[in-house]
């Protein structure tokens, strides 16, 4: 009994995944190309001219929290991620409190996704002639996501890469056409922060680190990452770099 047991085992692939593998879990977590369509419009209304400070502001604050989480990092690789490293700063109670809320913020924001996948599915079959329920493309992108999330964590890795890099990419081409056909122009006001009041900033603020949401889930890979020491905290640190530049620059 306890070979047949051992042989239904399932565990978690040890050192299988690459740097690149492991920093788009947080990269694709935080879905820079998403910014500019949801969030910045926002923000605008909130801060204004001040957004492109809101968004400085914000990468720096949780550049901060990145080198707590990247300090954990390299001392400990666990699955239970931030669950795991708020126990061993704060002990059970923090731990239990801290689970429940990243279980809580994890099961949102996927809900939120794929009704988003239905919506944006649904208005792209509209501009080529093909509709479906917004429902049925809720229900696809569900079953898509539970057969890369079942198959293989290298697959959900590269798949989520491969996306992201594909929707970073269109953006600068159509960011670059912009820029040569209207030409570099401060924006004087910008820099002075013409209209920007201190409410809207900290609204604007709100919404800038919602931004971010899901750099820290490459934690989370602390068992499948390969030298999860090294890999995990700079894929933390870089995918905030990363997303707080392309978020920022798309403001200016």
């Amino acid at each position: 009994m306890s070979a047949v047991s051992k042989s239904r085992e399932v565990s978690l692939k040890r050192n299988y995944l690459s740097f690149s593998e492991t920093i788009a879990q947080s990269f694709a977590n935080i879905s820079p190309t998403l910014t500019p369509a949801l969030s910045i419009p926002l923000v605008v209304s909130n801060a204004g001219m001040g957004t492109w400070l809101a968004y400085l502001i914000s990468m720096i604050g949780l550049a901060l929290v990145g080198t707590n989480i990247a300090g954990f990092g390299k001392r400990l690789a666990s699955p239970g991620a931030l669950y795991h490293y708020v126990g061993a700063g704060f002990g059970s109670v923090a731990r239990f409190v801290s689970g429940w809320a990243m279980l809580a913020a994890y099961l949102g924001t996927a809900m939120a996704t794929l009704l988003g996948v239905g919506i944006f599915a649904n208005i792209l079959g509209h501009l080529v002639g093909f509709s479906l329920p917004e429902p049925l493309w809720d229900l696809i992108g569900a079953v898509m996501v539970w057969y890369v999330a079942y198959k293989d964590i290298k697959l959900s890795a590269l798949s989520a890469l491969i996306m992201e890099l594909t929707s970073v990419t269109f953006i600068a081409v159509l960011s670059g056409i912009v820029f040569f056909n209207s030409g570099f122009h401060w924006e004087v006001a910008q820099i002075h922060l013409s209209g920007v009041k201190l409410s809207g900033m900290a609204l604007g603020m709100v919404l800038t680190v919602f931004s971010y949401v899901g750099f820290e889930s490459a934690a989370t890979l602390g068992h499948e990452s390969r030298q999860p020491l090294i890999n995990i905290p700079r894929s933390v640190m870089v995918s905030i770099g990363v997303a707080g530049f392309f978020s920022s620059s798309w403001r200016m």
